[in-house]
């Protein structure tokens, strides 16, 4: 009724309306009443009407009452203590290490997929061609990027598997029976990824992000400027695009969520970051 503009007022002209579209077959009415006590149903257009006009009362009189309870997760059964994450970390540190090193993954393999794309082009006669163009998106101050790419790839990917073994090979400590074996599932140092700047370090930046202009027509070489042309200041550009896009800004992400979390880099941590690629 509400709905129709009537609002809850009751009265001459909503009775008025519903004997009318009554006799024409076409009027439904749903009634749905929550609480009450012994408070008869509504079988017709008057007891409807009745009911509404009581609602008020009726909602006073014998209202539902709602209970809502609020506590931590920890409290419910199978949540584990705080004694019992101290002791077993390596949930934790598994679901962070995998997550973020699938993240990478997909990072690597959307690189792959932009830097193995063909592109078309013209070959000497003018005749239109496909080639592979390396760099149109990406630059990097290393040589053989696809090849490195692909490594990273099946690195990422190896140590992804191992990771999967591992989550399988302690899933027993679901049960408590089993807690006394915890020992044997220590994390494993060389599956650890919470600190994964030395992957992100190892891909080639945005091209966007060095203000280098793209290539002028398709070429087989790894960037706009080959590498041997590649003066100082621009060298270091695209270093600190590197750092800037991979480290930096998610090192901040990170901190702004957990600052204790290992990823969440100090500005020391960050430059000796870029020192090292100076190194390369």
């Amino acid at each position: 009724m509400k709905g129709s503009g009537w609002g809850f007022e009751v009265g001459g002209t909503a009775s008025d309306k519903m004997q009318k579209y009554a006799g024409k077959s076409a009027l439904t009415i749903s009634y749905h009443q929550t609480g009450g006590q012994g408070n008869p149903i509504p079988t017709d257009q008057a007891e409807f009407i009745q009911a509404i006009q009581r609602l008020p009362a009726l909602a006073a009189q014998d209202g539902v009452n709602y209970r809502i309870r609020v506590q931590s997760y920890r409290s419910l059964p199978g949540y584990p203590t705080v004694k019992e994450d101290e002791e077993d970390p390596f949930r934790r540190e598994l679901a962070t290490s995998y997550g973020r090193l699938a993240s990478l993954r997909d990072d690597v393999v959307e690189i792959l997929e932009s830097l193995e794309s063909p592109e078309k082009g013209k070959d000497e006669n003018g005749k239109p061609t496909t080639v592979t163009v390396p760099g149109d998106d990406y630059v990097d101050f290393r040589p053989d990027v696809v090849t490195r790419m692909r490594g990273l790839h099946d690195e990422t990917t190896r140590k992804l598997r191992d990771m999967t073994r591992f989550a399988a090979a302690c899933s027993y400590l679901n049960n408590s029976p089993q807690t006394s074996l915890r020992a044997q599932c220590k994390f494993p140092a060389e599956l650890s990824a919470t600190h994964d700047y030395d992957y992100r370090i190892r891909l080639p930046v945005l091209r966007a992000q060095t203000g280098e202009p793209p290539p002028a027509k398709p070429s087989p070489i790894p960037t706009a400027t080959p590498l041997e042309k590649l003066t100082a200041a621009q060298l270091a550009q695209i270093k600190d695009a590197i750092i800037e896009q991979y480290v930096r800004s998610v090192s901040r992400q990170r901190c702004a969520r957990d600052i204790v979390d290992r990823g969440c880099l100090l500005e020391s941590q960050i430059s000796a970051l870029r020192a090292s690629l100076d190194q390369k």
